[in-house]
């Protein structure tokens, strides 16, 4: 009798949680770093549904709006071979 073939441990995929830990250890991590330095106010004009959604989003999990600003520059930056 042959054996059966034995099959190589497959990871699971990240989920959901896993994820939105990731982005707010690097969130948190961004704004650690800034903490530093001088901080400058932005003011500028979004639709209205736009807010609410980021402002939604912010919320839903558990981040201020300006870290998802900065991680989204930050991953912006990363993309266009920007420089820090």
């Amino acid at each position: 009798m042959s054996k059966a073939p034995t099959k190589a441990p497959v990871p699971k995929p990240a989920s959901a949680n896993s994820l939105k830990m990731d982005f707010v250890s690097q969130s948190t991590q961004v704004a650690a770093n800034n903490m530093s330095e001088r901080l400058k106010d932005m003011s500028f004009k979004v639709p209205e549904t736009f807010h609410r959604r980021y402002k939604s989003a912010a919320a839903v999990h558990g981040l201020q709006m300006k870290d998802i600003l900065e991680q989204s520059f930050e991953m912006w930056m990363e993309v266009n071979g920007g420089s820090k």
